[in-house]
């Protein structure tokens, strides 16, 4: 539907997952557990609602909200990464659904107090999409992030390679999110999340300070 043209590569060029680590250890290792973060929040959410007493109508207002405010967060959070450091705009954003995890715990364990001391799902609406908004863009900062550090001959391989590791810990996510919940609770599925998004952070972090930012 857009009027923009394609980019046109001459020449592609393969790229083995051990160039791909060589090029962007932390698109790499962030792609990993990414994928492990963005297929247990959209598979287990919907469990995590009906645990906490959600009606059919709240659960499916939870999803759209999901779906919705991930969308419309693309294009400021990707600005803004184009702007700055996308290393640091990733770092930030990891910590900052991790934070809004944290409160969504926070918000949900105070829902079912007795009237006068609850809070409404809608205070909890909108801190989960705030968080939403932190997490959901963070695959295309991650796939922009190694284009940084490659060729435009290797955009394409790299992106597969990207996906593909995406893949191997979209595998895990569901499974391991739910030894969460188990052992926790519903609100495991929130501490799940803030405990891989704080990898993220912490190995972005370290990145960091190991490797200059390139300005591809």
């Amino acid at each position: 539907l857009t009027k923009k043209k394609p980019p046109t590569f001459k020449r592609i060029k393969a790229m083995t997952l051990n160039d791909l680590y060589e090029a962007s250890p932390f698109g790499m290792v962030s792609s990993f557990f990414y994928g492990t973060i963005q297929s247990a929040l959209f598979t287990l959410i919907a469990v995590y609602a009906t645990s906490m007493n959600f009606t059919i109508l709240e659960i499916s207002i939870v999803t759209f909200l999901l779906a919705v405010s991930g969308s419309i967060a693309q294009f400021p959070i990707g600005k803004l990464s184009d702007i700055y450091d996308r290393r640091k705009v990733l770092v930030i954003s990891s910590f900052g659904a991790a934070l809004f995890a944290v409160i969504s715990i926070i918000v949900s364990r105070q829902m079912y107090l007795p009237d006068g001391l609850a809070t409404s799902k809608t205070l909890f609406y909108f801190f989960f999409i705030l968080f939403s908004f932190c997490s959901l863009p963070m695959f295309s900062l991650i796939l922009a992030h190694t284009n940084d550090n490659i060729s435009k001959e290797k955009f394409v391989a790299a992106g597969a390679g990207l996906q593909f590791i995406f893949g191997l810990g979209a595998m895990s996510g569901p499974f391991l999110c739910s030894l969460f919940m188990n052992a926790t609770g519903p609100n495991g599925y929130f501490v799940f999340l803030i405990v891989f998004h704080g990898i993220i952070g912490i190995f972005g972090l370290y990145r960091m300070k190991v490797r200059d930012t390139k300005d591809n």
